[in-house]
């Protein structure tokens, strides 16, 4: 294949991705919100306040609950009549119903949410009941209905969406945790299963070693960080079975896995 050939299937590709992922985020937004969504994401809201904006499990890997309460707001504050704004502006704390104020992206980058502390006429958002004001608070407040003030952040792709809003009308934070978890633990065995089938016992080990330095098993609770931890499985599975068939496609699926990555990333 010459290169000219393969350029414009690179950049083929490309269009294809971009249309797909337009495609499968207006889906997703155009669903309408309902009582389940909220009345899960305000149990959810209730764990983040147990265990604050950033929980220790183990003593090792922090779980970053404050980034997380970020996706569980853009979940609500989807207005299914216009998908199209709302998956690019990607909202958050957002009720067209009470929103007074949005804050735009700023320069490329989501405002501070120290910005959104108060309402447009100088009072804290948050109460006596929560005190100093934290991320997780500012997401039950959000849902309470006593945040006026929308931010954008319309900087990322937000393909994590896919995956969350869906589950959040079925399910609470902690019902969440076990499904990705036994999906990871299976998906974990499974490619640990091909590695020492295919390399032998050295790259199994090898393997299993890293993603423990890694903290895999406590990151892959984190919601902004459990897509990107699945795609690093899901590809490494793969990869093994294009190397067995010596497949002439691998640069374009790494290609495909970067994209992807850059998609669903937080």
């Amino acid at each position: 294949m010459t290169v000219a050939k393969k350029i414009i299937n690179y950049v083929l590709i490309f269009i294809m991705l971009i249309v797909l992922y337009n495609i499968l985020l207006y889906i997703v937004y155009a669903i309408p919100n309902s009582a389940s969504l909220f009345d899960n994401c305000l149990e959810t809201a209730n764990f983040y306040i147990e265990e604050g904006d950033y929980y220790t499990p183990l003593f090792v890997e922090k779980i970053d609950n404050a980034m997380d309460t970020i996706i569980i707001s853009q979940a609500c504050s989807v207005d299914s009549e216009h998908p199209v704004e709302s998956y690019m502006l990607s909202r958050r704390n957002y009720n067209k119903e009470i929103t007074k104020v949005v804050i735009p992206t700023i320069h490329g980058n989501m405002p501070t949410y120290s910005l959104n502390t108060f309402s447009p006429d100088g009072e804290p958002v948050s109460d006596s009941e929560f005190g100093i004001f934290t991320r997780t608070k500012e997401l039950r407040n959000f849902l309470l209905g006593k945040v006026e003030v929308a931010v954008e952040y319309a900087r990322y792709w937000h393909g994590y969406m896919l995956l969350f809003r869906p589950l959040l009308f079925f399910f609470n934070l902690q019902q969440i945790r076990i499904i990705i978890y036994s999906l990871f633990l299976l998906l974990f065995i499974a490619v640990l299963h091909q590695i020492y089938k295919v390399f032998g016992k050295e790259i199994f080990f090898a393997f299993g070693a890293s993603m423990l330095c890694c903290e895999f098993f406590i990151a892959v609770l984190n919601f902004g960080q459990f897509p990107s931890i699945l795609l690093t499985l899901l590809s490494s599975y793969a990869m093994i079975k294009l190397l067995q068939r010596s497949s002439p496609y691998l640069s374009y699926f790494f290609f495909i896995i970067g994209s992807l990555i850059c998609f669903f990333d937080f």
